[in-house]
């Protein structure tokens, strides 16, 4: 969702097909999960290559828009220690299959919504994306 609406403001995706290429992305995205689920290839590695992209199509942005930027640092921020989580809960080190909240896994899901929190008010300043 993120990339998408940054390839919209960089003009490489007109906006008037960004809901047809999110809906084939994330049909994409899910099949490549699944088959990644058959490779020793950690599922998490997505998540880092789309953090990745996100953070470089946003600083891409020319001209800079005159936006709070701290929305989207927090958005990275709370992101980035959720994939901590999901990294330790892969690892084995803070993962318990007998406690379904606390575990690395449950909290990656809790701070990953969190940080879509910050992402929706960062997003919502930007008028060009909504007309």
């Amino acid at each position: 969702l993120l990339l998408g609406l940054n390839l919209v403001r960089l003009g490489v995706l007109p906006r008037r097909r960004f809901w047809a290429v999110y809906a084939a992305s994330v049909l994409a995205l899910t099949a490549f999960t699944v088959a990644l689920r058959f490779t020793p290839f950690p599922i998490q590695g997505i998540v880092f290559v789309l953090i990745l992209a996100i953070v470089v199509t946003e600083y891409l942005q020319r001209p800079p828009a005159p936006l709070d930027r701290r929305l989207f640092l927090a958005a990275l921020a709370t992101l980035s220690v959720a994939a901590g989580f999901s990294a330790a809960d892969f690892s084995g080190a803070f993962c318990d299959p007998d406690d379904h909240v606390v575990q690395g896994h449950a909290i990656w899901h809790l701070l990953g919504a969190t940080s879509l929190v910050f992402a929706a008010f960062f997003y919502r300043q930007i008028p060009d994306l909504w007309e």
